[in-house]
């Protein structure tokens, strides 16, 4: 129906946008309202295309600045298991920086899948935040024994922070 009716627009289909798509509206359902309006970061590119659906799906408004309901966090899976290893190796624990005003459309997508994404539409990719030895060492070693193990450091981080909460 849409290319019969807008024949001069090409349609492309990317499934490795598709899977980032898919995991990343998981968390975005749950973390925004209806007509928000939601501060984006400046010039990234992938925020902003997983962002723009949410204008006409929920009635967002995307601003740069200004008032705001709600921010966006680019923090990334990896970086989130990194700073969950540094802080684990350096003695002081679980971080739990997750804000409540904020959202994090990228919190379930691994750092490999947006750089290649980026790669192919020949866009400049991202940097690994962790400067933590230790932790990239860690994480490098559990990438070869358990492919899946960020998402579910990220679930044994979250379940903890959830105990701690209830017990308070």
């Amino acid at each position: 129906t849409f290319m019969k009716q807008y024949p001069e627009i090409e349609v492309v289909r990317n499934k490795l946008f598709q899977k980032i798509c898919s995991k990343s509206s998981k968390q975005l359902a749950l973390e925004i309202e209806p007509n928000s309006r939601i501060l984006m970061p400046e010039e990234n590119f992938i925020i902003e295309l997983l962002m723009e659906p949410y204008t006409r799906k929920y009635g967002v408004k995307l601003v740069h600045d200004g008032e705001h309901d709600l921010k966006v966090n680019p923090l990334i899976l990896d970086d989130q298991v990194n700073d969950i290893f540094e802080g684990i190796f350096s003695g002081v624990g679980l971080n739990f920086s997750k804000k409540s005003d904020e959202i994090y459309p990228l919190i379930n997508v691994p750092l490999d899948w947006i750089n290649s994404f980026l790669e192919m539409d020949g866009q400049d990719t991202l940097e690994n935040k962790n400067k933590n030895e230790l932790a990239i060492s860690f994480s490098e070693f559990l990438e070869d024994v358990a492919p899946q193990y960020k998402e579910n450091v990220v679930k044994a981080a979250e379940y903890i922070q959830n105990k701690l909460e209830t017990e308070q």
